[in-house]
């Protein structure tokens, strides 16, 4: 074989030989849209269990409910249903499944890919504090794509008050904000009251929280103010030691049945504390001053 030959056989083999390895290669596009109908398909089996056209009356309709959850189960990788991770979309799905929805932001390397599915309010539904985004991780198996993992993404944190608010400024526009979780439309049934877990959520930009407090004083603020619905508010005393300050604030009552049960109006006293943090102060602590008298 002469040079030339063998320069025009390496070239062809060469082009071959990348042919046959792009051809090997998964399209990027195919694996998207693969990822995308698995989804599709577990959403329209979550909405037959969650949002049924009609409840379940009989036991066949019963025994049709069980089939389709073990279906939605075969949709998730075997390591996560054995470890009962599965159960985290429960309830995203059963508030937001009869809502329409898009899927978007998919990342996709190699076996592995995830995605955000968001759910479209109703523009009647008043819930707004359900979340409505969550993020699913797939894996890709044997047996295809299957789903790993199911978490809410979390919010970017945002200062709540200008820098170089001072407790009294940080600590005002807390209670406005917690305000709002209580005020009732009594002309608007499908208003409902947030969860605790939800005002923790919505309102831990305010918050500075230790791990060995495991977010105990947010949630006793919550319920604090779940329970009292606090109308009006008077600082008492405000005392401040470098980056630490301690500020007392006296409560009026505004639950309707609490005013009932007390016969009348009365107030409330309660201590947070607060810590600086690059010159932004935050709550660390609540006391309900009441329960220790």
């Amino acid at each position: 074989m002469s040079k030339n030959n063998r320069i025009v056989t390496i070239f062809f083999l060469g082009i071959l030989g990348l042919f046959l390895f792009l051809a090997s290669q998964p399209i990027q596009t195919d694996l998207e849209e693969d990822i995308k109908k698995v989804m599709d398909e577990y959403i329209k089996i979550a909405k037959k269990i969650y949002a049924p056209e009609t409840k379940p009356q009989t036991m066949e309709d019963i025994r049709a409910v069980e089939s389709l959850r073990k279906q939605a189960t075969g949709f998730w990788e075997r390591s996560v249903v054995r470890a009962s991770t599965i159960t985290k979309d429960f309830l995203f799905l059963k508030n937001n499944v009869a809502f329409p929805y898009s899927l978007k932001d998919l990342e996709l390397a190699e076996d592995y890919a995830k995605l955000i599915i968001h759910f479209e309010l109703d523009p009647a539904n008043k819930n707004k504090y359900v979340s409505r985004e969550g993020q699913y991780s797939l894996v890709q198996t044997e047996e295809g794509w299957k789903l790993s993992m199911f978490e809410i993404p979390k919010k970017e944190s945002v200062y709540p008050v200008p820098e170089g608010s001072s407790p009294k400024e940080l600590l005002t526009a807390y209670f406005k904000e917690m305000q709002k979780f209580f005020v009732q439309d009594a002309e608007d049934k499908q208003q409902k009251t947030p969860s605790m877990v939800s005002i923790r959520t919505e309102t831990s930009s305010f918050w500075k929280l230790k791990e060995r407090d495991i977010q105990l004083p947010s949630m006793q603020s919550a319920m604090f103010f779940n329970t009292y619905q606090p109308s009006v508010w008077a600082f008492q005393d405000v005392s401040e030691s470098g980056d630490f300050s301690r500020v007392t604030v006296k409560m009026t009552a505004g639950n309707p049945l609490q005013l009932r049960l007390h016969k009348g109006p009365f107030d409330l006293s309660v201590q947070y504390t607060l810590i600086r943090e690059d010159g932004k102060w935050y709550i660390t602590g609540f006391k309900d001053l009441e329960k220790e008298k």
